[in-house]
């Protein structure tokens, strides 16, 4: 069967993901768009089982025959969440998320399941309300944030059906009548921020694996959910993370709606993992979508309304706070990001100075004496109502570090429209040293290559639409297009309206494009 990774990213058409003919055959194949498990159902009296050592693993016994099965080594693979049903303990039916996950991973760490395992298990989550909290709580139907997934092969998925439009792009979905929400109370928050100190947002998932890689929460797929951040609408506070992921392969996050005052709706780290066909819309702060290497990526199919500072940001590496209990990364000293990031639509990302739709980075947070290498390919995307269309810049450089970062760009086919001040950004230092906003340092001997690699005639967009920060003698290279560009400076930025290069989008209402292109 063709997995639905490859349904993607084997078949490149005008747009990727966009014809209806690749989604069809996405569903008769029966990937169900990457979800390996497919409906996996329990079936009335009877239950899908794996029998590790069988011929057939996945088998379907009497409801007589389950005990016996479970002393011989079996186990269920399909575990039932209804948060409006009392606690059962069948060890299939829950009335927590929480409670399910604990039962899957205990039963993974008993047979030895550290990294791999014979079946996948699948935790189907009702239409409804999961309540949760990040602190103690004395309810015992309260969730336990964060839901943590250290163990390999299991999917959580929850009621949402997240639709696509005529292009492949997620629809912002119409209701919550048939959905399960994710709502935690109080309010995620980020604690522990002291001066210049980075605090913690406080995540709803963690998918987490082990520096010695010795156990991990391996082609871990989230799908379904809706998720808040608790903050009541118009609540300026920020704060919360719908899914962190740390030193895990094979990750799908997968038809979800990610809705507002998140810090980030997801952060990805040192992983390898798939984001598809997922919606994000509301206030943010720093990224909505934020991956970081060492890892490779794809992004494909999403659509991002409103939001932090960029839509999808890439970089080398990170190094953030994590949560009690996840052991912190350890920087090496180089690190390289490839990220596939197609047919997304980003729009109303007007944050000032740098509000973006796509951004990459050469260095990233935390990380100033890491030299970092960006491989990314953006393709095909609709990048609407933005302050700039794409940025790429040096990120988080810090003076005497050191100051090396490459990033190599393909550029192809991207719909650009209504950018306040400039449609592409390129700076060899932090983007508002750039824009001559302050005075951080830049980047030495270092090299961003921006090309076309299958389009002659649709170059990268550079005469009379991108700014970029140049400066000379400081051993960088900028190649745009295959030509070198002179170092200078090229830039008209303008701190309360849009210049010439855009419409005035930061005088015009939101764009209605949830259900459109």
């Amino acid at each position: 069967m063709l997995s639905c990774r490859a349904l993607f990213t084997s078949v490149r058409p005008t747009r990727v993901v966009a014809t209806p003919l690749i989604l069809a055959v996405a569903l008769l194949t029966g990937c169900d768009l990457v979800d390996p498990a497919g409906p996996n159902v329990a079936l009335g009296p009877r239950v899908e089982m794996c029998d590790p050592t069988g011929s057939q693993r996945i088998i379907i016994p009497l409801a007589s025959e389950v005990a016996a099965l479970r002393r011989r080594g079996s186990y269920v693979t399909q575990l039932l969440v209804d948060p409006t049903k009392p606690p059962q303990t069948d060890s299939i039916n829950f009335r927590r998320l929480t409670d399910a996950l604990d039962v899957a991973r205990a039963g993974r760490v008993s047979r030895k399941e550290f990294t791999s395992a014979a079946c996948r298990i699948t935790i189907t989550v009702a239409s409804g309300t999961l309540r949760g909290s990040a602190v103690e709580s004395s309810d015992p139907a309260t969730e336990r944030f964060p839901f943590l997934i250290d163990v390999p092969d299991i999917t959580v998925r929850g009621a949402l059906q997240v639709q696509l439009d005529d292009d492949g792009v997620a629809r912002t979905p119409a209701s919550e009548a048939m959905t399960t929400k994710i709502e935690p109370s109080p309010a995620l928050a980020v604690v522990g921020a002291a001066g210049g100190q980075q605090g913690l947002s406080q995540p709803i998932f963690v998918v987490n694996g082990l520096p010695d890689g010795s156990r991990g929460g391996h082609r871990a797929i989230i799908r379904g959910f809706s998720m808040t951040s608790g903050h009541a609408v118009g609540d300026t506070t920020l704060g919360g993370q719908a899914i962190l992921a740390l030193r895990v392969q094979g990750l799908v996050v997968l038809n979800n709606d990610f809705q507002g005052n998140f810090t980030e709706r997801i952060d990805l780290r040192a992983s390898d993992g798939d984001v598809y066909a997922n919606v994000s819309r509301g206030t943010g702060n720093s990224c909505d979508f934020c991956v970081a290497g060492p890892g490779t990526y794809t992004v494909v199919g999403n659509r991002l309304i409103g939001g932090g500072i960029p839509g999808i940001y890439v970089s080398p590496t990170v190094l953030l706070p994590v949560p009690t209990g996840v052991d912190q990364y350890q920087l090496p000293s180089e690190a390289e990001v490839t990220a596939t990031v197609s047919n997304n639509v980003v729009a109303d990302h007007l944050r000032r100075p740098v509000g973006a739709g796509l951004r990459l980075s050469a260095i990233g947070v935390g990380a100033p004496n890491v030299k970092g290498l960006v491989r990314a390919s953006l393709r095909d995307n609709t990048l609407i109502n933005n302050t700039f269309g794409i940025l790429v810049e040096a990120g988080f450089p810090v003076a005497g570090t050191l100051l090396r970062g490459d990033i190599r760009a393909e550029i192809t086919g991207n719909t650009i429209s209504g950018s306040c001040q400039a449609p592409l950004f390129v700076s060899f230092s932090r983007h508002t040293t750039g824009l001559g906003l302050n005075n951080l340092p830049y980047l030495q001997n270092s090299t961003y290559t921006l090309t076309n690699a299958d389009r002659n005639d649709d170059p990268v967009p550079w005469e009379g639409q991108a700014w970029y920060a140049h400066p000379g003698n400081r051993g960088n290279t900028l190649t745009v297009n295959g030509s070198a560009v002179t170092p200078g400076n090229r830039s008209a930025y303008d701190a309360i309206g849009c210049p010439k290069y855009g419409t005035a989008a930061i005088n015009q209402p939101i764009h209605d494009v949830t259900q459109q292109r």
